[in-house]
Formats: structure tokens, C-alpha cells, sequence
């Protein structure tokens, strides 16, 4: 495994997240691939390394540049399915909240309700059951999410990358930087977009 000694030095910090990111974005493409059963040849590579590039994404910055990241999104021009749903996605990271109650009317607005979710250990879950689990998960840890940093969309499925910080209450001064990477399936829902299929998967970064 090619980028297990990462963040070795101040300097090689955002070079070594691009390494991540740009690995997590190859796996990313390689499973929208087996998924369609086709050469992925016209996909919409969406990045956000300029975010990147000019601030030092932390847990406490993270909030803030996800809203300048939702900003620029909702600034872009078109009106194709793959920038309606990478305006879909980056505004609902720009209005995520980390608190349970809001998180769930935040959820509401992103999945449909009928919607098939694996991120929570080996078996799906539908989206109440899902949202359940979220209460465990906010009673002992907090959450913050970073902007994210690449989208691939191909069809009606966006791949997409960034970092999760999660705290745990017991010891809140020893968070976890964890990549995750995500594939949200998108159905057309009364003239919205919202996430019918989730596929989760993380790994630790520090």
C-alpha cells in the first residue's frame, strides 16, 4: 500500500492528502466501473483542491469551507444531471450539521425515505433504520465533516471524497481524521434529486 506513511513532514502535507485523495479517487472510478459493467469514459471530475490548496483543512475550519465550497457550487453555470447533482451534494455539505435533531431534518432533505444505506456495519440498512443507528453514533462521538474533495459522477451515481473527524465524548481531546470515500445513487423525486443508494466506506488517517 503505496500511502501508509503519510504526513511525514509540515511540508509534504497537501501533497500527501492529494496522494490520498487521488487514490481513494482511482478506487472510486474503479468501482463506478464494475458497477455499470463499462469503461468509464464520460465522467464529470469534479475537485476541490483549490479549497485545499489555499487553507490547512482542519476539524475547526471545516464548517466554514464547506459553505465557500457550497457558494462556488451554487455559482456554477448548467444544467446537466451531473452538475445538478454536484450542486446537490455540495450544498447539502454546505448545510450539514453535526447535532442529532438537526442532522435528522438535514438527512431528510438528501435521502428519499425509502432509501437502501450501507455505512453501518456488513448489512444495509433503510434510511429510519439508518438514522437510528446516527443516534448511537451522535451520543458518543462528535462529528465534523471537511469539504469535499473530488466528485466523479457517471450516470445517475456520484463517487466523492473527504475526511470525517469524529471525537469520542469519552476523550474528546483524541479525535480521529478518517477518509471516507461515498457513492450516492441520485433518483429524480417530484423534481428533486435525492440519494436513493448509499455506499460508505472509510479509512483511518490519523
Amino acid at each position: 500500500m503505496p500511502y501508509t506513511d503519510v504526513f511525514s513532514s509540515k511540508q509534504d502535507v497537501f501533497a500527501e492528502k492529494m496522494q490520498i485523495v487521488e487514490f481513494a479517487y482511482y478506487l472510486c472510478i474503479q468501482k463506478i466501473q464494475r458497477k455499470t459493467h463499462k469503461k468509464t469514459t464520460k465522467m464529470e471530475n469534479i475537485t476541490n483542491q483549490q479549497i485545499y490548496a489555499d487553507h490547512q483543512v482542519t476539524k475547526e475550519n471545516s464548517a466554514q469551507l464547506r459553505k465557500e465550497s457550497m457558494q462556488m457550487a451554487l455559482a456554477a453555470t448548467g444544467s446537466d444531471l451531473a452538475t445538478r447533482i454536484k450542486k446537490a451534494l455540495l450544498k447539502a455539505w454546505g448545510e450539514w450539521v453535526p447535532d442529532y435533531e438537526g442532522w435528522l431534518r438535514w438527512s431528510n432533505g438528501l435521502y428519499k425515505p425509502d432509501s437502501l444505506i450501507y455505512a453501518i456495519g456488513d448489512k444495509p440498512q433503510r434510511f429510519a433504520d439508518y438514522q437510528a443507528s446516527m443516534r448511537h453514533q451522535r451520543e458518543a462521538a462528535t462529528m465534523e465533516m471537511g469539504p469535499i474533495m473530488q466528485i466523479a459522477v457517471e450516470g445517475h451515481t456520484a463517487a466523492l471524497v473527504y475526511h470525517m473527524y469524529l471525537c469520542p465524548k469519552a476523550q474528546p481531546e483524541k479525535c480521529f481524521d478518517i477518509m471516507v470515500t461515498e457513492f450516492n445513487t441520485f433518483e429524480e423525486t417530484d423534481g428533486q434529486l435525492m440519494v436513493k443508494r448509499l455506499d460508505l466506506y472509510t479509512t483511518k488517517v490519523m
